[in-house]
C-alpha cells in the first residue's frame, strides 16, 4: 500500500491490485466490501487503473441495466466514485484520465 497527498479528495490509497485494496479498505472497518454488500448490488470485476483507482460494475444497479463505476479510496476507508459509465470502455477510460489528472495535481471534482 502507498498513498497519494494533495488530491480534492485528501489522501487516497493506492495499491499493486484489486485484492490489496480490497484487504487495506476492509481493515479500516468499511462494510464496502463486504460480501453481503458486494452481493446485494452483484459487484463483479474489480480492477485497478493506475494504481489509484477501482473500477467494477454492478449487476443489480437500481436503474435496472449494469453500471459501471469507478472511486478512490481514502486512508480511512471512505471512497468517492469519480466517474460513472454504462460500458467498460467507457469507464477505463474516464479512469486512466482520473489517474493521470490526480497524479499530475490537476484533478477537479465534477459537480
Amino acid at each position: 500500500m502507498f498513498t497519494l497527498e494533495g488530491t480534492p479528495f485528501g489522501e487516497i490509497v493506492g495499491t499493486f491490485g484489486p485484492d490489496e485494496m480490497v484487504r487495506v479498505v476492509s481493515a479500516t472497518d468499511s462494510h464496502f466490501f463486504d460480501r453481503d454488500t458486494m452481493r446485494w448490488f452483484g459487484t463483479r470485476n474489480l480492477e485497478m487503473v493506475g494504481s489509484y483507482v477501482m473500477i467494477a460494475v454492478d449487476t443489480k444497479a437500481p436503474e435496472g441495466y449494469p453500471r459501471y463505476w469507478a472511486r478512490v479510496f481514502r486512508v480511512d476507508g471512505s471512497s468517492e466514485k469519480i466517474a460513472e459509465a454504462h460500458t467498460r470502455r467507457g469507464i477505463r477510460s474516464a479512469a486512466t484520465k482520473a489517474v493521470r489528472a490526480l497524479v499530475a495535481g490537476t484533478y477537479e471534482v465534477q459537480s
